[in-house]
């Protein structure tokens, strides 16, 4: 076979025009050259899409972190005017000062007021005395917690102990509620009204009791500790 049959097999001939040829082709392969066309416009209009959404979105996260900035510096300077109102209402009183000596005060009472039993009460009365630095005598001890020589509890020559109030009883503590009565720089006096709850173990209702106190804050620590009224939580019985 010559190369001019090849030629003729192909469809192109020698003879053929060259533009013939191109039409040829173009006519044979339409489709992939217009799907070849479609895929670089798909392309290009992508990229030019991505690049828009991008600076979109670097233009809105700038606008929103500004916005950020803003309210930050707003929610300051508004903290700062309350901070100020509350110190011009109370005499120069800073409310977290305060947070902190009623944090303090808490703890304190958290400990004091929490007891299972009589026996109990008497081992915390001991704890609250080590750890806060009170004495057996001082007006707090002697009437918001008597001990044993108040005649809370009695121990007999046999060693037996005997229970002037209920032994069955127990104890938490429940709010308290703070006011400044003086500021003295950063030492700071107050009157709090404290609740405590108290149960008995046979199933009675939960009663709850209430009781005024008097003190000050230095440095972090109790000072001047006062009872005005007495505790209601622990009862006689009988």
């Amino acid at each position: 076979m010559t190369t001019r049959n090849l030629h003729n097999q192909s469809g192109v001939t020698e003879d053929e025009p060259m533009l013939d040829q191109v039409k040829r082709f173009f006519v044979r392969n339409i489709v992939m050259i217009i799907a070849l066309i479609l895929a670089v416009v798909v392309i290009i209009v992508a990229i030019s899409t991505s690049a828009d959404r991008s600076a979109v979105l670097k233009r809105q996260t700038g606008e929103i972190m500004a916005l950020q900035q803003e309210r930050d510096a707003l929610n300051s300077k508004l903290d700062g005017q309350l901070e100020q109102v509350v110190r011009d209402a109370t005499g120069g009183m800073d409310a977290e000062h305060k947070a902190a000596d009623d944090a303090v005060v808490r703890e304190f009472l958290t400990m004091a007021l929490t007891w299972d039993s009589v026996r109990d009460y008497l081992d915390v009365r001991e704890q609250v005395m080590r750890v806060y630095d009170l004495d057996e005598e001082s007006q707090f001890m002697s009437v918001f917690m008597p001990g044993e020589m108040a005649g809370i509890a009695r121990t007999d020559p046999t060693g037996e102990v005997h229970y002037a109030y209920d032994a069955d009883l127990s104890n938490r503590f429940g709010s308290l509620e703070s006011v400044v009565t003086r500021i003295n720089g950063t030492e700071y006096s107050y009157v709090s009204t404290v609740t405590m709850k108290s149960k008995r173990s046979g199933g009675e209702a939960e009663t709850t009791s209430t009781s005024r106190l008097a003190y000050d804050v230095i440095d972090g620590k109790i000072r001047n500790l006062e009872a005005r009224t007495v505790p209601g939580g622990v009862k006689y019985s009988g």
